[in-house]
């Protein structure tokens, strides 16, 4: 109770009150374990409504949304022609209709050689089931591991997206443990197989981090992986930032992924940007995925029939035809942001992300005590930019998430009005 006391107090100090009393209004399930997803969870709730306020949403410098401006990353044409299911004249292709609940069988095979080849991999179609977005897959992965297990904790390692979390409060216990910013909010396999009881059904967290972009070294998540499994433990993770990479080696797990506790969440919004879509993958073992009358498929099946068959043809076709100088014209706006940021004096640190579309950094201001203060003071300018205390760190460390896959010219605006802020 004290923890939540002192939160609150800061909100109380960085908010109007008309704010603050929004943030503490926002209805979530019961939960009485963890104070630190509460709180980032309604931050976050807060922070998005006022950026998407229909009075100001069309007018705002988007450095906060966590995706894409429309027009940014030109679409190779291959991508155009099987986006649709239609011929450029008019007539349609063989059309699924309704589909399979797991998912084409084609479109699973496809996925299933496209991790292969990433990831030196031997999965099959029956390790694969299509969803609608990572947060649907997330949560209904959340009901089959909890269902009659409602006594069993989640761990979250944050910071982390809680939001799609959600349905994880009013399934089981909910604990949280946060890695501090002098490790980059990368995890070690210390920090999180230190922190596992015996309540614990399942550890989940985003690799690359979300909001840090850092990938987690592989040879972290085979030993947490491993010493998981040993422990009867699921682990879950959440991919949706791997895209973009701005590495020199691409990312690879191998083989050992395929562990029978480790559960894989990933989704086209970032990758491919076609978050509208709102189609996603589960990688797990079998027994998870299930068919038509048990496991994960089953219960898609149960809730909304199939899932969006809409881009069958993409996958199929064009998975594997990822457009590389996508990362270039991410890379670029990367480093112009970075060279921007470190610019203003307040601004202490500027984290460099490994992935995605975003980064963090840190900043010192007389005025702005607390990052939440700061994004209020930015939205009121019209420009956006995420508090990381809406992932679960905490607001007086004073750390923002910018999203950098915009313009040149709405990167250099939105840097400049925060840098004026700053210099207050």
């Amino acid at each position: 109770m004290p923890l939540l006391y002192t939160k609150i107090r800061t909100l109380s100090r960085v908010c109007n009150k008309r704010d603050f009393y929004a943030i503490l209004r926002v209805k979530m399930a019961s939960n009485k374990q963890d104070k630190t997803a509460k709180l980032a969870y309604k931050t976050f709730r807060y922070v998005l409504d006022r950026i998407y306020d229909p009075k100001i949403q069309n007018r705002v410098i988007r450095l906060g949304g966590g995706y894409p401006v429309p027009g940014l990353l030109p679409l190779p044409k291959s991508f155009t022609e099987n986006l649709t299911h239609y011929y450029s004249t008019g007539g349609q292709k063989e059309r699924p209709g309704y589909d399979s609940e797991g998912g084409n069988i084609l479109v699973r095979q496809a996925i299933a050689r496209y991790e292969n080849r990433k990831h030196k991999t031997n999965y099959t179609p029956e390790n694969v089931a299509l969803v609608a977005g990572a947060t649907y897959g997330t949560n209904r992965i959340l009901e089959i591991l909890f269902r009659n297990n409602s006594e069993k904790e989640v761990l979250a390692v944050a910071p982390t997206f809680y939001k799609g979390l959600y349905r994880a409060f009013s399934l089981c216990k909910f604990r949280s443990i946060v890695i501090p910013a002098n490790q980059n909010f990368v995890p070690t396999a210390n920090n999180i197989l230190s922190q596992v009881s015996k309540k614990t059904r399942v550890v989940f967290f985003c690799n690359p981090g979300n909001p840090s972009g850092k990938y987690i070294p592989q040879s972290e998540i085979k030993k947490i992986a491993e010493n998981l499994n040993r422990l009867g433990v699921f682990l879950i993770i959440d991919e949706v930032q791997d895209a973009f990479s701005f590495l020199k080696k691409d990312y690879r797990y191998g083989n050992w992924i395929r562990s029978a506790n480790v559960i894989r969440i990933r989704s086209v919004s970032k990758l491919f940007t076609l978050a509208e879509f709102r189609l996603g993958y589960v990688i797990a073992d079998k027994k998870i995925i299930g068919d038509n009358h048990r496991g994960l498929i089953e219960l898609v099946g149960y809730d909304i029939g199939n899932p969006p068959p809409v881009l069958n043809y993409f996958f199929i076709n064009t998975l594997a035809d990822y457009p590389k100088q996508w990362d270039k014209i991410m890379a670029r706006r990367k480093n112009l942001a970075m060279k921007l940021l470190k610019q203003i004096p307040a601004v202490k640190k500027v984290l460099e992300p490994d992935a995605c579309f975003n980064l963090t950094f840190k900043f010192s201001s007389w005025k702005f005590k607390t990052d939440l203060s700061l994004f209020n003071a930015l939205i009121d300018k019209k420009v956006a930019m995420m508090p990381v205390s809406g992932f679960g760190y905490d607001t007086k460390e004073c750390w923002m998430r910018l999203t950098f896959a915009s313009p040149d010219h709405m990167i250099k605006k939105g840097v400049e009005v925060l840098s004026r802020l700053l210099k207050r």
